[in-house]
């Protein structure tokens, strides 16, 4: 007996001995699960080395490690991807596809789908809701002109099977077939299924999606640093900014707030379909509804991923994480309300309920039984619908509802008699109710940044007679109605970043109107009345930039606004109008200024502008052709690059549209560099302010923050960062292009229970929405009712 038991127990010493010692020195298993950073502007692949616990982000085969995600169609069967998509560009731009993960898995109307297939040089359309890239072929022969369509998700599968092969070969490994893949925090569960499905048509099983902030704050290990709670992620690539704010609670990650410049303005059906649900959750407390929400929210999630051999890694710490953040959160919440309603004047005249997280009306009926409001700030808060019953305070003379979720409102409404000041900017209005101009003391009306058009009005919109001060900037109107004459005392009229074709001559009625914004329209041409208004002069507001005028009219206003006014009323101008007018030309398309793609380019784009001036001053106004603008991006982006490492550096570009060729040489210094783009410098604040805001966060309150995104390797960025949050150190040490692919890489590791063993990044699901930002180097009211009157 006791010499089984000694055999035994000798036997497993010696397996356990014998794994130990294969452990320590037998070459580890190659990775078998890989980590793809699916970018918009570049991608890579990187995997987790079991032993040595290394990350690598593998290079293609000339050493570089970032893949530019574009996919050129060659002929029906070849296809180009990554730099040879890039070279190939320069013969047809037409079949070079890219910016596939903006629209993967998005559902468009025709409008907003026609709106945004302007800005691309290749051809798209829209099935039913889909949108469809389109690209043809042939050379004359048979079989010309072929149309070859391509989802969305098949172009990422062509990028993701890139680096599939890209990983297979370094690893030489014949066929890899598991993932982790990055998406950005704010995609809904449509555009992740999505990017899921692109996965499978690229044959790879999709182990787990991880958002981009949790795998840059994984590659820096935040989440087994002690103390630390609050992490920012600054994210800032080629065309895109994000800024994330992120709660971090042992290995669980909670996104709190996304506020940055992206492409779409638009949510997508399944959003909608979450915020619809707020029908269902009324009459539920506070507490009640945030805990429903999320508790939702993650069961569909969960249920949706969980075929995918389960994204989120554990079912049931995750709900707990989820339960307990709902719960945390909705106290939180609660005890702000119910601590401003108990520190409140019963007889206040104003009251401040901004940022505080209010989802209804119902959470504040206090309000109604004050008889003295006269001023109400809900600004910043989550409200969907504004109740009937807001008629009932009858003494409400300031009202503002700036940054919430409003979808609608009632038809009550404009019987509130002393309404001076309407704040309805930052909503999801898309029409306003029936006898919305009937307000009789109505002064200052904001209805910025809301999916608005001339179709949302309705009848007696322009009627609201005492209206001083009308902002409609930043929404879809192609079209203002003439009976915008009826507004007789008006002074102030905002338009900026619409889609406004012509501006109707009933302007020039408006004889007490001192500002007129209308920059960033597809506006052409100016009708002769507007030159009666008395725009111009110290204490008047006249800004036209960013519009595609026509030759004339930009001639002009490079003189100055009053060269123009005196222009519009002389007799030549009148004629070339009505000329124009005559000629029904299509109208042109809208320029691409709004700051919503800060990123790298603009900084390239602002040099290059610059360049092109000493090119013309030197040789001349003779436009170069498109191979001299080509070899002059290039020099400009090398430029760039190398003023992050030293002071000054050379452009030297031979340009061949000159007879004889010209040898351009000029030096640019950093400091030129940053002067050039110190309103680029002053926006890439902007998100930050808005995100810590969103969360509810103080520059105090943050722990970490990182870098990430090539751009960030700018030193005015870096700098400008730092100084916003106090002189805090940055987290800047690993390659910001490749940040987020190592953090994945991690995950990866994880995944295939790789050792040494990680934490995994458990992300809690949650409802937010990312918040769009944009600028033009003002402030975000163009008024001066605004700065004294609004609150936000």
């Amino acid at each position: 007996m006791f010499s089984s038991v000694t055999f035994i127990g000798s036997s497993v010493v010696v397996v356990l001995l014998a794994g130990y010692w294969a452990q320590k020195y037998l070459p580890p298993p190659k990775p078998r699960i890989v980590g793809i950073d699916l970018g918009t502007t570049f991608s890579c692949v990187s995997v987790y080395y079991a032993g040595s616990g290394r990350v690598e982000v593998i290079p293609d085969e000339k050493g570089r490690k970032t893949v530019p995600s574009i996919v050129a169609v060659k002929s029906k069967s070849v296809r180009l991807v990554g730099y040879d998509a890039l070279e190939y560009g320069d013969h047809d731009p037409s079949r070079v596809l890219y910016d596939a993960k903006r629209f993967i898995g998005l559902h468009f109307n025709e409008e907003t789908f026609n709106k945004e297939k302007r800005r691309y040089p290749f051809r798209m359309w829209l099935n039913e809701t889909t949108p469809v890239f389109q690209v043809k072929i042939g050379n004359g022969t048979k079989g010309a002109n072929e149309e070859l369509n391509f989802r969305p998700e098949e172009i990422s599968a062509t990028l993701l099977t890139r680096l599939r092969k890209m990983a297979q070969s370094h690893l030489q490994i014949r066929a890899i077939e598991k993932a982790v893949i990055s998406v950005p925090a704010e995609f809904d569960e449509a555009r992740r299924n999505a990017t899921v499905r692109a996965a499978a048509l690229a044959g790879l099983e999709v182990m787990r999606l991880i958002s981009e902030p949790t795998a840059a704050a994984l590659a820096y290990g935040l989440h087994q640093k002690a103390n630390v709670s609050s992490v920012v992620i600054y994210d800032l690539g080629g065309g895109t900014l994000d800024v994330s704010v992120l709660m971090i609670m042992g290995g669980m990650f909670l996104t709190r707030a996304i506020a940055g410049k992206s492409s779409f303005l638009k949510t997508s059906g399944s959003v909608k379909k979450l915020a619809s649900k707020k029908l269902f959750c009324a009459g539920r407390s506070a507490a009640q509804l945030s805990l429903l929400e999320t508790f939702v929210i993650f069961k569909q999630t969960y249920s949706t991923r969980v075929t995918c051999q389960s994204l989120y890694c554990n079912f049931t710490t995750l709900l707990v994480a989820s339960i307990y953040s709902a719960i945390a959160c909705s106290l939180r919440v609660s005890s702000m309300v119910r601590k401003s309603a108990e520190g409140e004047d019963p007889g206040a005249t104003e009251l401040d309920l901004g940022r505080r997280g209010i989802v209804s009306f119902a959470e504040i009926t206090h309000i109604f039984a004050n008889p003295s409001l006269t001023r109400l700030t809900l600004s910043h808060n989550k409200i969907t619908v504004v109740p009937p019953s807001i008629v009932e305070l009858a003494t409400l003379e300031v009202l503002n509802l700036w940054n919430n979720r409003i979808e609608e409102l009632p038809t009550s409404i404009s019987l509130m008699t002393r309404l001076r000041v309407l704040n309805l900017g930052m909503n999801h209005l898309r029409t306003l109710p029936r006898g919305f101009g009937s307000f009789p003391a109505l002064e200052v009306l904001d209805l910025t940044h809301n999916q608005l058009n001339e179709r949302s009005l309705p009848g007696n919109f322009f009627m609201i007679e005492t209206l001083r001060a009308l902002y409609l900037s930043e929404n879809d109107f192609e079209v203002l109605p003439s009976d915008i004459r009826n507004l007789k005392n008006l002074q102030v009229l905002a338009l900026r970043d619409n889609s406004l074709i012509y501006l109707p001559k009933e302007l020039g009625e408006l004889s007490r109107l001192r500002e007129l914004h209308v920059q960033g329209n597809r506006l052409s041409v100016l009708p002769p009345e507007i030159a009666h208004l008395d725009l111009v002069g110290p204490k008047q507001v006249l800004r036209l930039d960013h519009n595609p005028w026509v030759t004339p009219i930009s001639e002009q206003l490079q003189k100055g606004e009053t060269h123009l006014i005196s222009y519009l009323r002389s007799e030549t101008y009148k004629y070339l109008y009505g000329r124009h007018l005559a000629a029904g030309a299509s109208p042109p398309p809208k320029l691409n200024h709004r700051n919503n793609h800060l990123g790298g380019q603009d900084f390239n784009q602002n040099l290059l502008r610059h360049l092109l001036n000493i090119v013309r001053e030197r040789h001349g106004g003779q436009p170069l052709d498109k191979g001299d603008m080509h070899a002059l991006s290039m020099a400009v982006e090398q430029a760039k690059i190398e003023l992050t490492s030293q002071p000054e550096t050379v452009v030297q570009v031979q340009l061949l549209s000159f007879k004889p060729e010209v040898q351009f040489r000029y030096t640019v210094t950093r400091p030129m560099f940053e002067q050039l783009n110190a309103g680029l410098f002053r926006r890439a604040i902007k998100p930050i302010q808005v995100a810590l805001a969103d969360a509810d966060v103080t520059v105090e309150d943050v722990d970490e923050i990182v870098m990430v995104g090539g751009s960030t390797r700018i030193p005015r960025i870096r700098q400008v960062v730092s100084q916003y949050f106090n002189n805090k150190t940055l987290n800047c040490e690993i390659d910001p292009e490749l940040a987020v692919a190592i953090g994945v890489g991690i995950q990866a590791g994880v995944m295939a229970q790789a050792w040494p063993i990680q934490v995994s990044a458990t992300e809690i699901g949650t409802k937010f929405k990312k918040i769009h930002v944009y600028d033009d180097d003002e402030d975000d009211n163009e008024g001066n009712y605004s700065n004294d009157q609004f609150a936000r």
